[in-house]
């Protein structure tokens, strides 16, 4: 116990230091947007290169997943993994703007991502959906959202609270667990990867929930780290209520987010509500949708992006298309 409020009370003090953090700041894929208030939401609006006067174009909203991270680090001259950018030139090929949304914290972002919860950052979502709207070049009544890993909690619950504004949801590697069941598959995959096993991972798991358990129960009181903020949330009070067409896409070698669970309790949750759904596993690849075994070395494996996603993504966007031009 005494080794658990220790590391807690380390993380706090590390993360009250927290100042702006600046990636790749003169990478600008796109218009840069600024949008003041109590926390500035910032982000880059990309738009398709024939935007006809008159004629507003769809568009998706970009939410990342968690830690130090900005977009932008995947479209520098010198990047070696450039998943947003492709997503970006996918997107705008098929006549599609995206907007990519800086994280709190991260180069014009305002605020801290450590200390604020999913609401919050849905918040910000919502005020891009806003901003979006009054666009001339944008059609408000097609506006998605791409969600990655925790962004696709974030995306989930947008959807949920922003039903008359969100037209599609992309989820990849988003989970449906709760945030404690998906620490727990995390982990305990990190720690087996590092070759902890027998008594020593059991012991490992046995102190991981007893710091989840401490961590959930004062988060009522303090939130002095990250997990305090969203340790308690729980998606199954948001998906059923999601109402657009849903394409998820999970990864066979994610040691972070569990395909086989999450995609068993994602149609769970969606059967009886939402008929426009697709939930699909990429075999082979890992989170960032790489092709990996389960425990692998970020530094020894290749960086292209798998194919199948985009396939995934062009095949439902053509299928969504068809639909809505069928039901006219």
């Amino acid at each position: 116990m005494r080794e658990i409020v220790l590391s807690i009370v380390v993380i706090a003090v590390f993360q009250t230091g927290f100042c702006q953090k600046m990636i790749y700041p003169q990478v600008c894929p796109g218009e840069e947007v600024l949008l003041p208030g109590k926390v500035d939401v910032s982000g880059s609006l990309l738009l398709p290169k024939h935007v006809q006067q008159g004629q507003p174009v769809p568009a998706f909203i970009f939410i990342s997943g968690s830690g130090d991270f900005s977009y932008r680090s995947h479209f520098h001259t010198e990047a070696d993994y450039t998943y947003c950018k492709e997503l970006a030139d996918l997107m705008l090929e098929r006549g599609y703007a995206v907007f990519f949304l800086e994280k709190r914290g991260i180069n014009h972002g305002g605020g801290n991502w450590r200390k604020a919860g999913f609401k919050e950052y849905a918040a910000d979502a919502a005020r891009v959906i806003h901003y979006l709207k009054q666009r001339p070049e944008i059609d408000p009544t097609q506006i998605g959202l791409m969600g990655h890993s925790q962004g696709g909690y974030i995306a989930q619950l947008v959807a949920a609270e922003n039903s008359d504004d969100v037209a599609l949801l992309i989820n990849m590697v988003g989970p449906a667990q709760r945030v404690h069941q998906q620490v727990l598959f995390d982990m305990r995959n990190q720690y087996s990867c590092r070759g902890l096993e027998g008594r020593k991972l059991k012991f490992k798991m046995n102190m991981l929930k007893i710091s989840l358990a401490v961590i959930k129960t004062s988060s009522h009181v303090i939130k002095p780290i990250f997990l305090s903020h969203v340790i308690r949330h729980d998606p199954a009070k948001y998906i059923p209520r999601i109402q657009c067409p849903i394409l998820t896409v999970y990864a066979e070698n994610d040691y972070m987010v569990d395909d086989i669970s999450n995609t068993h309790l994602m149609t769970e949750l969606l059967w009886n509500n939402n008929e426009n759904h697709w939930i699909y596993t990429i075999e082979g690849v890992n989170h960032q949708f790489l092709r990996s075994e389960l425990c692998y070395n970020w530094n020894e494996i290749d960086k292209t992006v798998h194919p199948e996603l985009f396939n995934l993504i062009n095949n439902w966007l053509d299928t969504i298309h068809q639909t809505s031009s069928a039901s006219k």
